[in-house]
């Protein structure tokens, strides 16, 4: 999308269409035409920008609240382990949590409080 200054002093203005591999100009007009298919063009690239600009921002705002979301999830799953630590349960094979089995003398020692 350019204009182009001719021999003769007047500007013509030419639009680039792809077709394919390759790019051609295709003519608009001169004058007052072309001033309008310019600003028209100039405008609908400022609306292509102000809505990559808009979009970059609502990805940037997602990802701040994705990795605000993660750092809650580790630390719900940190205190969920520990909280099932302490009452006594293992995670078996990094998937459920069971509760932890006792011979008959650690049931003892534990019932007793005493230690062997």
């Amino acid at each position: 999308m350019a204009w182009e200054q001719r021999p003769n002093g007047r500007s013509y203005y030419y639009r680039s269409r792809r077709c394919g591999k390759t790019v051609r100009k295709v003519y608009v007009g001169c004058g007052r035409v072309g001033e309008e298919a310019a600003k028209e063009d100039a405008d609908r690239r400022a609306a292509r920008f102000a809505s990559r600009q808009a979009e970059k921002q609502r990805r940037l705002a997602f990802e701040a609240a994705q990795a605000q979301l993660a750092a809650l999830y580790d630390v719900a799953t940190d205190l969920l382990k520990k909280s099932f630590t302490a009452a006594g349960y293992h995670q078996h094979n990094r998937g459920s949590w069971r509760k932890k089995r006792y011979g008959k003398e650690e049931a003892k020692n534990e019932e007793t409080g005493h230690p062997g």
